[in-house]
């Protein structure tokens, strides 16, 4: 059974030696008798996918919300997920402005 930290060195090995030498991750596996099922679920579990993007053009003029649209404390709802180190995961949802403030007044007291 292979650890995370294992899968990392190999992570690491691949990026530093098999790279270079165009080796599919398949391939470099297989060499350093890595199951490659159980390789690419510790990628997939570790290495979430963020999708660089890029914006050609601005709008010419932004034009300013009147007072009378701007939309009003009251109606904001928010949602705030909390995810630590140590497995604790916090979700909270449909909060308003004074809850959220008063849920991150909670949040500093346990710390």
């Amino acid at each position: 059974m292979f650890s995370s930290k294992d899968f990392e060195k190999c992570w690491f090995l691949y990026q530093s030696e098999g790279l270079p030498h165009n080796l599919s991750i398949e391939e470099f596996c297989l060499k350093q008798g890595v199951p490659v099922n159980e390789f690419n679920k510790w990628y997939r579990d570790t290495h979430k996918r963020i999708h660089p993007i890029r914006v050609d053009g601005a709008p010419e003029s932004r034009e300013e919300t009147p007072a009378d649209q701007t939309p009003s404390r009251e109606s904001v709802r928010m949602a705030v997920t909390i995810c630590m180190s140590n497995g604790v995961f916090i979700k909270r949802k449909n909060l308003s402005y004074e809850s959220l403030r008063a849920f991150v007044e909670k949040l500093e007291g346990l710390c």
